[in-house]
């Protein structure tokens, strides 16, 4: 079975220069430590190994901890974890901003998914539907898979 390392996260400037040469989206999981759904999502959602084999076929992922004030680098400047989720406009966890391959903000994804959701969700970004249909109306299209 995988585990949740077998995921390789990165770091923010990494994830985007990885992201604009591969052409792949970043996925930033902005979370809190006392959040339980992030936890969920930890423990169930990317220890999938379907979700494991599809974020690093098409995406980047990066962890934040929205309420931390460790440093990290945004557009060579260095900042905080904690300014970089503001920055975000995050307000509530977990919070998935998919950022596309230019280093621009695609879509914001609030709460947890369960593995299938999530998956069908991670077909949505990569497709590029979401530039022009909620993921409810992708999802009821049956477009998923």
């Amino acid at each position: 079975a995988q585990t949740a390392n077998s995921l390789e996260w990165y770091s923010y400037e990494d994830a985007l220069v990885k992201a604009g040469k591969e052409k792949k989206f970043v996925i930033v999981d902005f979370y809190a430590n006392w959040c339980k759904w992030c936890k969920k999502l930890d423990s169930d959602t990317f220890t999938d190994p379907r979700v494991a084999e599809a974020l690093k076929a098409s995406f980047v992922p990066v962890k934040i901890d929205a309420e931390s004030s460790k440093p990290v680098v945004v557009e060579m400047k260095q900042t905080t974890m904690q300014d970089l989720a503001e920055s975000y406009g995050v307000t509530s966890y977990p919070s998935l901003w998919f950022v596309d391959p230019k280093g621009e903000k695609a879509k914001l994804l609030n709460g947890y998914l369960p593995p299938d959701a999530f998956l069908q969700y991670l077909a949505y970004i990569y497709s590029g539907k979401y530039k022009d249909m909620e993921f409810e109306d992708y999802v009821m299209k049956g477009t998923g898979k």
